[in-house]
């Protein structure tokens, strides 16, 4: 058989694809069942039938009242089943560790072959599909394969539903909008499962947006952020494609306050943006509109900064006036010492006490808070020089695309979040990959991507490539 990667549609229903149990390939399998042999290994690969679609049970009730539903699953928190919680330490699967997830993964295709009501093994085994699929270096053949594999072994219509699903997205990607259709016709529209039904509106969404159907875009994820429920793994694509289709509608200022509004409430950050801006290149996501966005965000970070610095400078003048009104009884004593003892008659004692231990005193004193005023004129102007220049960049900087070498811990922490030393290899349009270094405050919901290999966002000066800030 021909390998699924050299067709011209990967994703057709009327071909079906497996992955190899033995070494991972993406190969063909009959529809009708049989042995299939691996297009890399040539083992041979036996298949069951295309499964029979699930029959879909209706549920009496409102579209309205499908909606409360819905809403009332978004704060279910999104834990990996323990079974893969190590693989999902940092956050989310990391491409480092491929190899050992593509074993879980054959394992627990093995487990749930065994034992097709366990729901745990099932549970893990969906999670970590939609884990490897996600991944930067996957396949479009393989993930195909991958996603098939895993909907024919389980049963639970939320498993196979969320699957179609990815398969839908991954096909509308890759600009086989027929097959998407094809896929997501397999999933149940009135379904009362809010990643299922998330799932189905950012596939809905972006194949509208494929085919400039920007009226399509807002009707399947609302005009306004919050108008439909979403589950959490899909809200920060959906929130770029609602702004893009309000954008593309002539709605520029919803635009603008839609994707301000998602950042406001932590749905979106500008790191997140870029990175799904730079999914989907060929849709330019977001053109007018994030420009506008991130000009206000250079001019709130400028102002953030001087929030910061200015109380610290202000702590500084204050320690400089404290050491500097310490010094008086020093001089003081300093001018008494010029006289002869006897000339203060009784009052000679304590003279020569005051200028021989009070007057030193007050000397150490006076020079500590003139030292310590020197540290918080420090940092207001690292901070102060901090903020001006990521303000600068985020406005001037040119765009380019860094991978992460490494990651170090700093030990400091800013408001409870760490701060972290990263070196670099950027790659930017007419120069050659260079090595850098940025110390970066890192969210917490970042961490997971703070890993070696990972692809970031920065802004950097074009007279001095060393100059640059994550976006």
């Amino acid at each position: 058989m021909q390998p699924i990667s050299s067709r011209a549609r990967i994703f057709s229903r009327t071909e079906r694809a497996h992955l190899c149990p033995t070494c991972g390939g993406a190969t063909p399998v009959p529809l009708e069942g049989g042995t299939a042999c691996c297009v890399r290994c040539a083992a041979a690969i036996p298949v069951g039938p295309r499964p029979e679609e699930l029959a879909r049970v209706p549920v009496p009730v409102t579209e309205a009242d499908r909606l409360a539903r819905l809403a009332a699953q978004q704060h279910t928190p999104m834990m990996p089943p323990p079974a893969i919680a190590p693989l999902f330490a940092s956050g989310g699967l990391s491409a480092i560790r491929r190899s050992e997830a593509e074993a879980s993964w054959q394992a627990l295709r093995r487990a749930v072959i065994a034992a097709p009501h366990d729901l745990s093994s099932a549970d893990a085994l969906y999670v970590l599909t939609l884990g490897l699929v996600g991944l930067p270096d996957e396949e479009p053949a393989r993930a195909r394969a991958r996603l098939e594999t895993a909907r024919e072994i389980l049963s639970m219509p939320r498993h196979r539903g969320g699957l179609a699903c990815s398969l839908a997205r991954i096909a509308a990607r890759e600009e086989e909008i027929d097959a998407a259709k094809e896929w997501l016709a397999l999933v149940d529209p009135h379904t009362d499962d809010l990643e299922t039904d998330s799932g189905r509106r950012f596939a809905l969404a972006l194949i509208a947006t494929s085919q400039d159907d920007f009226t399509g875009v807002l009707a399947a994820l609302g005009s306004k952020s919050g108008e439909i429920p979403l589950h959490l793994a899909t809200q920060a694509t959906c929130a770029v494609l609602r702004a893009h289709a309000l954008e593309r509608t002539g709605r520029v200022e919803d635009a603008v306050a839609s994707l301000r509004a998602d950042m406001a409430e932590g749905r979106l950050d500008a790191v997140l943006v870029e990175q799904i801006r730079s999914r989907f290149p060929r849709f330019a996501l977001i053109a007018q509109s994030w420009p506008q966005v991130n000009a206000a965000r250079a001019s709130a970070r400028s102002k953030s900064a001087i929030a910061f610095w200015a109380p610290m400078a202000f702590g500084g003048i204050v320690f400089l006036l404290i050491g500097l009104a310490s010094f008086v009884p020093a001089l003081f004593g300093l001018v008494l010492s010029m006289f002869p003892t006897a000339m203060f008659g009784p009052l000679a004692p304590a003279v020569t006490s005051f200028t021989s231990h009070a007057s030193f005193g007050s000397l150490i004193f006076g020079f500590a808070f003139a030292a310590s005023s020197s540290i918080w004129f420090g940092i207001a102007w690292s901070s102060y020089k901090s903020g001006r220049d990521a303000a600068w960049l985020e406005q001037h900087g040119v765009p380019a695309q860094a991978r992460l070498l490494a990651v170090k811990q700093t030990g400091i922490r800013i408001n409870d979040q760490p701060i972290f030393d990263l070196s670099l290899r950027v790659e930017m349009e007419g120069r050659a990959p260079y090595e850098a270094s940025l110390r970066q405050l890192v969210p917490f919901h970042q961490l997971g991507m703070m890993v070696p290999g990972a692809l970031l966002q920065v802004k950097v000066d074009p007279a001095n490539p060393t100059r640059l800030a994550a976006v």
